[in-house]
């Protein structure tokens, strides 16, 4: 969930007669966890996905609420990794390489905009979200704030099933 969306789908039925869904808001998931939108990130990334192995010091049944323990406590997910950089799981895995890439890859997503170009997601954003909640980061990243090495992350190539795209000139 990560800037923009406001709401997280938890139960999908397609196959009643009557199709149906719950969700629930990303603002409510922060105020129950206490924790910022930068934060959250964190911890979704150190609790793992299918692209990124769960953080090592708390990989166990109890990991979530590990997690935002520690999180809370080291302020950031940066710090956290900083804080086990000697864990044996942790420099075996390279983990601070890899949660640093990750993050970067989740924050700054590369876009294709209305124009064909390509863009950091934070840079296609015209107007920051202000909902009036503190949780909000107040900075709307600039050009300057971009990692100048987004090409080791995404690299300059596009996917395969990209590469046949053509631009088709509209009548």
């Amino acid at each position: 969930m990560g800037s923009g969306v406001d709401k997280l789908i938890t139960y999908l039925d397609l196959t009643s007669s009557s199709p149906s869904f719950t969700c629930t808001s990303k603002r409510s998931i922060l105020n129950d966890l206490a924790v910022n939108e930068d934060q959250f990130l964190d911890i979704g990334i150190l609790v793992g996905f299918e692209h990124s192995l769960p953080f090592p010091p708390t990989m166990h049944e109890q990991a979530l609420k590990a997690t935002v323990d520690m999180v809370k406590y080291h302020k950031s997910g940066h710090a956290a990794v900083s804080a086990f950089a000697e864990h044996p799981g942790v420099k075996s895995t390279q983990y601070p390489d890899q949660y640093a890439r990750t993050r970067s890859m989740i924050k700054y997503s590369l876009i294709f905009s209305s124009e064909g170009s390509v863009a950091p997601l934070p840079l296609a954003i015209t107007t920051p979200p202000t909902h009036g909640h503190s949780n909000h980061h107040p900075h709307h990243p600039t050009a300057a704030d971009i990692p100048l090495d987004l090409h080791e992350i995404f690299t300059h190539r596009l996917p395969d099933e990209r590469s046949d795209c053509r631009a088709t000139p509209t009548r």
